[in-house]
């Protein structure tokens, strides 16, 4: 089954199926002076030049042919108002407190990937924002993880330390 596409005030619109190519041309939307190109056809032709498309007599416009399945309304891609993104979550706060409470280096690669992510989301580049606050989101994962370890790793070796020298007196 093939698609159309008609021309209208400087627009190209569609495509469309045939049957609906056809309700287009039963209402009176595409006329018999109109641009109308398909798959197959080497350029647009007006669509009286095509055969086998019906035109009802001029002044007569009959109703639309009803359908078995219940009619879908058709938007074209630019009547649809954008899609909500998803928000972009800014890891800067917590990169600066995992960069002063845990893990230095790995704080500092979470701060730069932050603020490449604000600086994209501001510049209205939302996918390489969402790339960057993901790695931004890793680093800050290692810096706090890091400081953990770290922590766990101090806190033995004083424990330790305070046993042999409670030992020694």
């Amino acid at each position: 089954m093939s698609t159309w596409f008609y021309a209208k005030g400087g627009q190209t619109l569609g495509p469309v199926s045939e049957g609906e190519f056809q309700n287009l041309i039963n209402l009176g939307t595409v006329g018999p002076d109109d641009l109308v190109w398909k798959e197959g056809m080497p350029a647009w032709q007006t669509a009286s030049a095509i055969p086998g498309l019906a035109f009802p007599p001029a002044g007569r416009v009959p109703p639309p042919v009803p359908s078995s399945e219940p009619s879908i309304p058709t938007v074209s891609a630019t009547s649809l108002p954008p899609a909500p993104s998803p928000p972009i979550p800014d890891y800067l706060p917590w990169s600066i407190g995992a960069t002063l409470l845990c893990c230095l280096p790995a704080g500092i690669a979470a701060i730069y990937y932050s603020v490449k992510a604000n600086s994209a989301r501001i510049t209205g580049n939302f996918d390489v924002a969402r790339q960057q606050a993901q790695v931004a989101r890793k680093w800050l994962i290692a810096a706090v993880a890091i400081g953990i370890v770290l922590t766990i790793i101090y806190l033995i070796i004083m424990v330790v330390g305070g046993i042999h020298a409670a030992q020694q007196q």
